[in-house]
């Protein structure tokens, strides 16, 4: 359903079908054994409109997962400053029973957009796994020095068990005629 200020609502019912053919490790402690599996789902959401100043979605999903339950919700949050500046942010958990064990993730994130000008912008994303307790950094600077023509410098890092992984990213993109 979507509404004339912008905002939707959705029920959907899913059902699919998967044969697996070999083991799979899930998680480290959970293998999921061959077979045939049948996934049902509900899922009920809400969107109110994004272009307004403050705006959100939530979403429930209840159903069957491999032999197990699973249960999963997620909301965000967007704050939409001015024409230049937006902030979001989201979090989302998963609350799986299956035969073989259970488990719990979540997952955080933070998005902010940043339009210095019509052709400036920089994006700047963080997200917390808590299944694999690591947080992951995305940094873009986009110039656009002429049309279908950028300049992007991309900064991530990756931060888990003690381990910090970064890297810099600098690619140049420039349309040629002829």
């Amino acid at each position: 359903m979507s509404f004339q200020d912008g905002a939707s609502f959705s029920v959907n019912f899913d059902d699919t079908y998967e044969l697996l053919e070999e083991p799979f490790d899930i998680r480290p402690d959970i293998i999921i054994p061959p077979g045939d599996y049948d996934f049902r789902e509900v899922s009920v959401s809400y969107a109110s409109n994004r272009s307004a100043s403050l705006s959100g979605d939530i979403q429930y999903r209840d159903g069957s997962f491999w032999d197990g339950h699973r249960k999963y919700v997620t909301g965000g949050l967007r704050v939409r400053f001015n024409e230049h500046i937006a902030v979001s942010g989201s979090y989302e958990r998963n609350s799986v029973d299956l035969t073989e064990g259970s488990f719990v993730t979540n997952l955080g994130t933070v998005n902010l957009d940043w339009s210095f000008t019509p052709r400036m912008f920089l994006n700047a994303f963080v997200q917390y796994n808590s299944d694999t307790d690591a947080w992951l950094s995305n940094i873009r600077f986009n110039l656009i020095h002429r049309p279908l023509s950028d300049v992007f410098i991309v900064w991530n890092e990756t931060r888990q068990s003690g381990l910090t992984l970064r890297s810099v990213i600098v690619k140049y993109t420039h349309m040629f005629s002829f």
